[in-house]
């Protein structure tokens, strides 16, 4: 919600082919948590969250141990810097918790 900064933000991506040719098999789910304390993105399990459920985007919600360790860990945090660091949004958010939090008591 853009007006409450006491809460981590989720992001949820569909990785793989999205060709006309491609079916949901095609793709998978995973899933990050910002955590604003200590400012750093760390995996989750897809299957947690809401969108896992859409059957129509893809089949396979990602586990955190399905990533972890492997190639595809790399892939996918350099993708969410990418949009990190371009999203306007979260520069805003980020600008007003960085506020409240310098606020005296």
């Amino acid at each position: 919600t853009e007006s409450r900064t006491d809460h981590n933000a989720n992001i949820d991506l569909v990785i793989g082919t999205w060709s006309e040719f491609a079916s949901p098999a095609d793709r998978k789910g995973a899933s990050l948590l910002f955590n604003r304390c200590g400012g750093g993105f760390m995996v989750i399990d897809a299957a947690t969250r809401a969108f896992s459920r859409n059957q129509a985007l893809f089949t396979q919600a990602l586990s955190r141990p399905d990533i972890i360790g492997t190639p595809f860990s790399k892939e996918l945090f350099d993708l969410v810097d990418a949009i990190w660091l371009q999203d306007g949004y979260r520069r805003h958010a980020l600008m007003r918790f960085e506020v409240k939090k310098s606020e005296p008591n």
